[in-house]
């Protein structure tokens, strides 16, 4: 087990500056309220990207706490506050990604070499669930660890923490890899509306992922990795990349890019499937 310093009273490497924190508080919540928003007003209601609601109120409260502790960093009810929701935040953005492309693939049929719909519903569900648990659990320990100075507790965190995260980030890339799969499969037979939320959702993931390696390596090397030590590079890998995922998946909107009437009826994905099945035997 590697030697690690336990500091009694400073919490952060560095103090949180209050006017980045005012200035991100102003913007994930114009964000979430705007995300929101399109949310109720679109005729076309698609409840699920309330998960990304959730998670901006999370990044709004995470810095909140950062202010706060920018007033005084020796409080430790900020510090918990910003960790937790920091930390936990954009989990609730790669479910939104995650149910995205589930529902392009709803729309348009799984086709071949696509997985079906209920196969990639559930085994991502239980992905998002499981990684989910694992960085709950390592938050936990990790302020727990922190109250009683525990050396082998706060070992325990990065851990459990850091498998979490590297287990979101097979699952992003996996999302992102299919959801390419996607669009070439099925690039004759996909509306451009889908393809947009589709490109838009790549373009996301690919800032969570980003967003978890800069995590994964604050964990590693807590100490010495100069990132943890730079609140400009964590502003720029952590803050402005999930400011952007929100931004551009707005912009992507499933109330606007999904339509009700794209919603396939049972019987034509029957026929779809079963033509499917004829061309692969006649090609057989």
């Amino acid at each position: 087990m590697p030697n690690i310093e336990i500091r009694e009273v400073e919490l952060y490497e560095q103090t949180p500056s209050r006017s980045v924190s005012i200035c991100f508080i102003v913007l994930f919540g114009l964000l979430t309220l705007s995300i929101t928003i399109q949310t109720l007003i679109y005729k076309y209601r698609v409840w699920w990207v309330l998960l990304f609601t959730i998670g901006g109120i999370m990044e709004v409260i995470g810095w909140v706490g950062r202010y706060q502790s920018s007033i005084d960093d020796t409080n430790v009810t900020p510090f918990r506050m910003q960790h937790i929701a920091l930390m936990t935040a954009p989990v609730w953005f790669s479910g939104g990604c995650f149910v995205a492309i589930g529902v392009v693939l709803y729309r348009i049929g799984n086709g071949r070499r696509l997985p079906p719909f209920k196969v990639y519903m559930f085994g991502f569900s239980v992905a998002s669930c499981v990684y989910t648990v694992i960085q709950i659990i390592g938050v936990g320990l990790s302020l727990r660890g922190m109250e009683e100075q525990n050396e082998d507790m706060i070992w325990k965190w990065t851990v459990t923490l850091s498998g979490g995260i590297i287990l979101q980030i097979f699952f992003m890339c996996l999302l992102v890899l299919l959801s390419l799969g996607i669009c070439w499969r099925k690039r004759r037979g996909i509306s451009k509306r889908h393809q947009i939320l589709v490109l838009g959702t790549i373009f996301c993931s690919a800032l969570i992922t980003v967003h978890c390696f800069f995590r994964i390596g604050e964990l590693v090397d807590r100490d010495y990795l100069t990132l943890n030590v730079d609140e400009e590079s964590m502003v720029l890998l952590d803050a402005v990349a999930i400011c952007l995922c929100m931004f551009f998946f707005q912009l992507v909107h499933p109330g606007r890019t999904l339509r009700e009437e794209d919603k396939p009826k049972a019987e034509e994905n029957q026929t779809q499937q079963a033509i499917e099945l004829v061309e692969n035997v006649n090609k057989v």
